[in-house]
């Protein structure tokens, strides 16, 4: 685990590259947080280094700025069930999609369609 001073060492680095990141992030206008966007265009290590921050830093902020961080935590439940009900519409349907699907055909049919098709191509008529 870090300790405070590695968090302070390389917060400016840090924070000049989520500033960067946010400047260009095309969905700012619309989303809440980062960790709720569906694209995530920060590094992997980035993602982890932000994270370790949160993590150091959030029980805290609870004492310096309590309506801030009920706040983040309501944003980030509304989203997650935001995506969550948008989830389940697409399954739906899909669901509803695949149901309206022609049911497949057994082998000994698909065959005979098979040679019917050959029979018409090539101008033969069908044994009697």
């Amino acid at each position: 685990m870090r300790t405070p001073e590695s968090y302070v060492r390389s917060a400016p680095q840090l924070a000049d590259y989520a500033c960067r990141r946010s400047d260009k992030c095309p969905f700012m206008e619309t989303k809440t947080f980062c960790s709720n966007c569906t694209v995530h265009c920060y590094k992997p290590e980035m993602r982890t280094r932000i994270r370790e921050v949160m993590a150091f830093s959030g029980p805290p902020m609870l004492l310096v700025r309590p309506l801030m961080v009920l706040r983040h935590m309501w944003e980030s439940l509304r989203e997650r069930r935001r995506l969550a009900k948008v989830a389940k519409a697409k399954a739906s349907a899909l669901n509803i999609a695949a149901a309206q699907c022609v049911a497949p055909t057994s082998p000994s049919t698909k065959m005979s369609k098979l040679f019917r098709n050959l029979d018409a191509r090539h101008n033969l008529k069908p044994a009697s």
